[in-house]
């Protein structure tokens, strides 16, 4: 079934690329590569958003008729485009694209022999994923409803699980492989697709591949300093470096193996990027690319919100500078600000409208400012890069390198006074970066992929400092209220700052300078001691490639949770549609809403933290726990019937977990009132 299943996947996922061929050749048909990598990006955006904008307006229910209405679709306009618009596809793109596919197979293929070895949904947030997946795949019309909070919709980004489940669908595969084929999928076009943005930048394969590595292999040098017995020593403890923060970089999201939004925001992230490149190096004003590039900015709201903040300033950077700094077209500005914001809303209005926020927006940081010894332990490689060029850039100027001594021997100096907090950076390192960048941008007269850079830079430097002194205001108390924040703007900086690096790495190759040489040995050294991670961290989440299990994530149920596993097959092949099976109520990161997870059913309440952080509503969480614990040990008829009542529960599933928390069953209710329509040795399940 394994093979199968990859192959049945791969052809597939093959083909919705090769139907979006047309649509991503003519928007993108100016670029080196034609961006062949983003084409199943393409088809997997416009045929996910058909299927759900027909069902969450009621129109056309998601199922198998869905998926092939909106392929049609896709080919339709493909075949539009190929013989009204003469997209023609030459000898040279055919040669481009089978060397992006026979490098995407590759990447593909190591990445499913990984996947092997580590495929369990067992931990972290694996089970948040699954029973979104599961219950989207459930749903026919959205918002999908909320398996943890019986009677609600999901309260949370999930357009990129959509696109798992119409996948899932399409080919048929068992979900809890599919779900280990879509982990392995995106990351492969990510890594696929950062290439091609390296590639177009330099237009040269070399640094499109160094890019693509700085990005996907590197980690933080947090395990190298572990090593001398300073640092962290588990294998995902690198991405908890500064306190009461998360610092998950891509490499480590795929190695945890967390379906979620933001890994799945990947392809899309990158998608934009090389649009705004499009549109702003390559001059590509036409309505069809900023209009192309509001769809893909909707999308993102849907994925992963937090990205559309991120990539909306940016779109807006870039034109503010190409249309009013360069040209003094403020007409010009507002007009593609109206046009790409406005298709961007209309898109994700319909979610926004389902949506209830539970943040209170942006504060002022009031807790302690990030160290800098912790910042540098994340990104001391791309700091001392970009760094290095801007500096280099500055004094190439003054044409005097003792001046390059000398700041860069001050900055040091003055950091190592003020080496508690990141504001050191802010008030010594960074301006530099600005001062130059902003230069730069004021004194070229043609926009290229330089002021593209340089942009891109200042964004960074806008996002370090962001993060010190503003927060989104969240559920979490003053020791974790920067923890989402810096968790996803900081992730957006990993890959920013890969086609930076990519970039400023051939800079220095194509100079003839002798500062070139000490600048490529130190940049070496940094890469590579941030690349030590990935073969000993491999080995240490595989238990050293000790024991194949195969791709199904849920396998282990049948060695570890036995009963379990038997009821969970009974209920997906006999219970149809989607019902309220009351279980225990669910504590987060444990075994806890199993049932749920792996049916696609509902549970009254499940992983309470995660639902309080979506609804920042306890008390009302509270009583749904304790009216569903009373259900689980009332001898009160009337008590068991209004809380069955109250919540629309169809099944009282009783198992290992309730009977360990619920261990008085001899004056229990339930089984003297409604049938036992399933029991194993460990588990009953009753019919209300």
């Amino acid at each position: 079934m394994c093979i199968s299943a990859v192959v049945i996947w791969y052809v597939t996922i093959f083909l919705i690329g090769f139907s979006a061929l047309p649509v991503g050749l003519y928007i993108f048909k100016s670029l080196s590569d034609y961006a062949y990598p983003f084409y199943r990006i393409i088809g997997f955006a416009f045929i996910s958003y058909i299927i759900w904008i027909f069902g969450i307006l009621n129109i056309m229910p998601f199922g198998i008729f869905s998926v092939y209405f909106a392929l049609i679709t896709l080919i339709s306009i493909s075949l539009y485009l190929l013989y009204k618009k003469k997209v023609v596809i030459t000898k040279e793109f055919i040669r481009k694209a089978v060397i992006y596919e026979i490098f995407f197979l590759v990447i593909f293929a190591i990445l499913i022999a990984y996947k092997l070895y580590r495929s369990d949904i067992s931990d972290i947030e694996k089970f948040m994923d699954f029973a979104f997946l599961n219950t989207i795949l459930k749903t026919e019309y959205f918002p999908p409803q909320d398996p943890w909070l019986a009677g609600y919709t999901i309260n949370y980004y999930y357009f990129g699980h959509l696109i798992t489940a119409v996948l899932t669908k399409l080919t048929e595969i068992p979900v809890a492989i599919a779900y280990n084929l879509m982990l392995v999928t995106n990351y492969s076009l990510f890594i696929l697709t950062i290439f091609s943005v390296g590639y177009n930048l330099t237009k040269k394969y070399i640094w499109g591949v160094l890019t693509a590595l700085i990005v996907s292999v590197m980690s933080n040098i947090s395990y190298l300093i572990s090593i001398h017995g300073e640092g962290v020593n588990y294998w995902w403890g690198g991405s908890r470096i500064i306190p009461g923060t998360i610092n998950e970089f891509p490499l480590c999201s795929f190695l945890l193996g967390d379906l979620h939004a933001h890994y799945l925001d990947l392809p899309f992230v990158v998608l934009i990027l090389i649009s705004f490149y499009l549109f702003f190096v390559k001059d590509d004003n036409r309505n069809l690319l900023k209009l192309f590039i509001g769809f893909i900015l909707g999308l993102m709201f849907i994925t992963n919100s937090w990205d559309f903040i991120i990539y909306g300033f940016i779109f807006a950077a870039l034109t503010f500078y190409k249309n009013y700094l360069k040209d003094k077209n403020i007409t010009q500005v507002i007009y593609d600000g109206l046009v790409v914001g406005v298709s961007s809303i209309l898109v994700f209005l319909p979610f926004y409208l389902t949506f209830h926020p539970a943040s209170e927006g942006f504060r002022i940081v009031t807790a302690e400012k990030s160290l800098i010894t912790d910042f540098l332990i994340l990104f001391l490689s791309q700091i001392f890069v970009i760094s290095f060029y801007l500096l280099y850039k500055f004094i190439k100027e003054k044409n005097d390198y003792k001046m390059f001594a000398v700041i860069i021997s001050t900055t040091l100096f003055l950091l190592s006074f003020w080496n508690s907090q990141v504001t050191a950076l802010i008030f010594i390192l960074l301006p530099i970066w600005f001062i130059v960048c902003w230069n730069d941008l004021k004194r070229d007269k043609i926009i290229s992929t330089k002021q593209f850079i340089n942009i891109l830079i200042l964004i960074t430097f806008c996002i370090i400092v962001f993060c010190e002194y503003f927060y989104l205001k969240d559920i979490y108390e003053i020791e974790y209220q920067r923890a989402n924040t810096i968790f996803k703007f900081y992730y957006q900086l990993w890959v920013i700052f890969a086609v930076i690096v990519g970039y400023v790495l051939y800079y220095f190759s194509t100079i003839k300078d002798w500062i070139r040489y000490p600048f490529f040995v130190v940049s070496g050294v940094l890469l590579i001691a941030s690349s030590v991670y990935l073969p000993t961290m491999v080995k240490d989440s595989t238990n050293d490639f000790s024991n194949r299990v195969g791709l199904d994530g849920s396998h282990y149920l049948e060695t570890i949770h036995l009963y379990d596993y038997q009821a969970i097959k009974w209920i997906n092949g006999n219970i149809v549609g989607q019902k309220v099976i009351a279980e225990m109520p669910g504590e987060s990161y444990t075994y806890n809403s199993r049932i749920s997870v792996f049916t696609g059913n509902l549970a009254p309440i499940g992983w309470f933290g995660h639902e309080w952080g979506w609804r920042n509503n306890p008390n009302q969480l509270n009583v749904i726990k304790s009216e569903i614990d009373a259900l689980f040990t009332t001898d009160n008829p009337d008590v068991a019937t209004t809380i069955i009542s109250k919540y629309k529960i169809d099944y009282i599933y009783f198992g290992e977990l309730e009977r360990d928390k619920y261990y008085n069953n001899d004056i229990w209710v339930v089984p003297e009132l409604f049938d036992k329509v399933y029991s194993n040795d460990g588990v009953s399940i009753y019919k209300t």
